[in-house]
């Protein structure tokens, strides 16, 4: 008998451990369609300027490579944490869209302007995809740096902790897309608009404003000007050419992505200046223009020692040809060769909003 209860107590002890002591409800709607996802926040890298709010995007300087020129180019990284009320994995797609700052494009001497239409376009879409998807540390560490570069943009009321805590909870996702910004397109406010999609079902886009910051930059390919045998009253030009693989023929080439000015300034190379009477005349003059190889730019005359603007706006990414001239008064007696030096300098253009008129 005492072995029966025995038993009979046993099953009883193993029943009791297997009694839940809490019981949750579960539902599950098997559907996504019609639902669209949500953007919680997005940002750019690299930025320039840490601690300025938004992204400020350094450009790179062309380069000439054996004779040709390379527009600068910078590689933009576009950012955005996005997730979905069924979970990330029912998220079709996530986009950026890019539109140029709202200028507008300027002509050079030959009427032709550079790039595509401006005025706050389209510029391109970016597609982006996953960052990390099995490493939420990474994730979370890339949300991190770009909150204390000051660079994240929120959707609605979002927050940091709200972000963290979802990428840590896989309940959203860092996704990345990589896009380049090159020198034929101008400095200025991007607008930068992320979305994403479910089956065809969009999201709020949630947008942000992205600088590409101005570079004042341009290359030559001479370092001397060759006037040659010239005569007294006789004037000489010396032309240039569009080419950036020949020094013995002067070309400038924007390589930045402003409108720039360009001035020159010459010495006397030796020539000296007569008097007359309290007039100090100047024993040779200078001349310089912009051209290409079918227009002939405005010519700016320019005594020694006085700094000039080049008439012309100097657009990005076209080599342009620099012509120049010598005008010669009067050689001083016995000499036979003259150096001196000539000096370039360029000051930016701002472009011309949307709707006033261009130069």
């Amino acid at each position: 008998m005492k072995k029966i209860l025995a038993m009979v107590l046993a099953i009883v002890l193993v029943a009791s451990f297997s009694i839940p002591a809490f019981a949750a409800t579960t539902s599950i709607d098997v559907t996504s369609n019609g639902i669209a996802p949500i953007v919680k926040c997005k940002w750019e890298t690299p930025d320039a300027l840490p601690g300025t709010p938004g992204t400020q995007v350094a450009a790179v300087n062309g380069q000439v490579v054996s004779g040709e020129p390379e527009i600068g180019c910078v590689e933009v990284q576009y950012w955005a944490v996005v997730t979905h009320v069924a979970g990330p994995g029912a998220i079709s797609g996530v986009y950026a869209d890019v539109y140029h700052p709202n200028v507008q494009q300027v002509a050079n001497i030959t009427g032709e302007a550079v790039g595509d239409e401006w005025c706050g376009s389209f510029k391109y879409q970016v597609i982006m995809n996953l960052y990390m998807p099995n490493d939420n540390d990474a994730q979370i560490a890339a949300f991190n740096s770009a909150m204390a570069a000051g660079l994240v943009t929120f959707g609605d009321s979002y927050t940091a902790d709200d972000i963290i805590y979802e990428l840590h909870q896989d309940e959203a996702e860092l996704y990345m897309g990589t896009q380049y910004l090159c020198n034929h397109q101008p400095a200025g406010e991007y607008i930068v608009d992320v979305t994403a999609d479910t089956d065809g079902v969009w999201a709020t886009p949630v947008r942000n404003i992205m600088t590409f910051l101005e570079l004042n930059a341009y290359k030559i390919d001479f370092s001397t000007i060759n006037y040659g045998i010239v005569s007294p009253d006789t004037h000489k030009w010396v032309g240039g050419d569009q080419d950036m693989g020949t020094p013995n023929k002067a070309t400038i080439w924007n390589s930045g992505n402003t409108l720039l000015q360009m001035s020159v300034l010459q010495d006397d190379a030796g020539f000296g200046y007569s008097m007359n009477g309290a007039t100090k005349i100047w024993n040779v003059h200078w001349d310089a223009r912009l051209a290409t190889a079918e227009v002939i730019g405005t010519t700016v005359n320019y005594d020694p020692g006085q700094k000039v603007e080049i008439p012309g706006v100097l657009i990005m990414c076209h080599p342009t040809k620099l012509d120049f001239s010598i005008l010669i008064d009067k050689a001083p007696r016995g000499a036979t060769n003259y150096t001196g030096t000539l000096d370039l300098f360029s000051d930016i253009i701002p472009f011309p909003t949307c709707g006033e008129n261009t130069f």
